[in-house]
């Protein structure tokens, strides 16, 4: 990669579901490497908590 290519990149933002996520393989992961190539860079941000998860003491603490 030249020193042009890389002030001129475009970054891009991946919000995904989580590392287990299928659909985040499927639809994020499996292009960042060819996009790369055309000089754009995507960065995968994973939230803490897996969507897919059950987080059994979430309901005990809201109050009503």
């Amino acid at each position: 990669m030249t020193i042009w290519a890389k002030k001129s990149m475009i970054k891009v933002a991946a919000l995904t579901s989580g590392t287990n996520t299928p659909s985040s393989c499927f639809q994020v992961r499996q292009h960042i490497e060819p996009l790369k190539k055309l000089v754009i860079q995507v960065k995968e941000h994973i939230p803490n908590i897996d969507k897919n998860k059950f987080v059994s003491d979430f309901a005990t603490g809201i109050k009503y």
